[in-house]
């Protein structure tokens, strides 16, 4: 399929891809739920999920059926059929502190892969075009007051309160860098 593209599928399996003059469609063989070709597709713990899948693959991976803008394309599904939310994550309290879905939270839980595959391997912004930096716009992508010992968002005293979990998800769980490059013991 993307040897040829797909508008060579086209000439025979219709411009639908619903089967066409050869009555045989994508679904035929595609006829996991959506007709993705996997079990456990909508299954956050499942190896099959799309979410990692996308972020393996990238987005342009899931452009072939649901467009090039994943609008829908000849699936006729957009990925804000199920991601609603105005940022296009799926749940509630994606940007509450405090709530069980808040993107803190889920980063510690599951790590960055799920981010890659809208933000880039990178997280500089993928096809999201939001990069941590977007919102976390203090110096380094902490909170302002990070180093001011007299701050309530000063480091020394969250981590002594709440752990180093939330910064293993950016400095790694050893502390050694991460994807930010930057481990405890450059400065300390």
């Amino acid at each position: 399929m993307t040897e040829t593209g797909m508008d060579y599928c086209a000439g025979c399996h219709g411009s639908d891809f619903r089967g066409g003059d050869v009555g045989v469609s994508c679904y035929t063989c595609h006829n996991g739920p959506s007709g993705h070709p996997a079990e456990g597709w909508l299954v956050k713990t499942s190896e099959s999920f799309h979410g990692l899948a996308a972020s393996d693959r990238g987005l342009a991976s899931c452009a072939a059926c649901h467009g090039e803008d994943y609008e829908g394309g000849i699936s006729g599904t957009s990925c804000k059929t199920c991601h609603t939310s105005q940022s296009g994550h799926p749940s509630e309290g994606w940007m509450v502190k405090g709530d069980s879905n808040f993107h803190g939270v889920r980063l510690s839980q599951t790590g960055t892969q799920y981010c890659a595959g809208c933000h880039g391997s990178d997280f500089q912004g993928g096809d999201a075009g939001v990069n941590c930096f977007t919102c976390h716009n203090g110096p380094s992508g902490h909170p302002y007051g990070w180093f001011d010992k007299n701050s309530s968002n000063y480091h020394g005293a969250r981590i002594a309160s709440e752990g180093p979990t939330s910064c293993t998800v950016c400095h790694g769980s050893d502390s050694s860098g991460g994807i930010s490059g930057v481990a405890c013991s450059d400065c300390h």
